[in-house]
């Protein structure tokens, strides 16, 4: 998706929505990408999983595959499971120091 040259949105269900432009945006830096339907649901809250998912890849941190679970309530087949575990980890190098 992304925006089109004649202006488009990026996802059908933003187009003339107030945070189109943001939304586009942020699409485009892939810092977001929308939903497997195609839409983004701009009006929909966003999810702790959203947001780490978003934190992650502004950090430049990759979803982690860390044997032990961090939390009790992320099941190992969530979709956000890897970015979740990542973000919780202690053992990685600090990202903010690192820049």
């Amino acid at each position: 998706m992304g925006q089109s040259a004649a202006g488009e949105a990026a996802f059908p269900d933003t187009k003339g929505h107030w945070a189109e432009a943001a939304i586009a945006k942020a699409q485009t830096a892939g810092i977001m990408k929308g939903y497997e339907s195609g839409k983004f649901l701009p009006d929909s809250p966003l999810t702790r999983a959203e947001a780490v998912v978003m934190l992650n890849k502004l950090l430049g941190r990759e979803p982690s595959a860390v044997a032990a679970a961090k939390w009790n309530d992320v099941a190992e087949g969530y979709w956000a499971y890897g970015a979740i575990q990542a973000a919780s980890s202690d053992e990685e190098e600090d990202v903010l120091a690192a820049r």
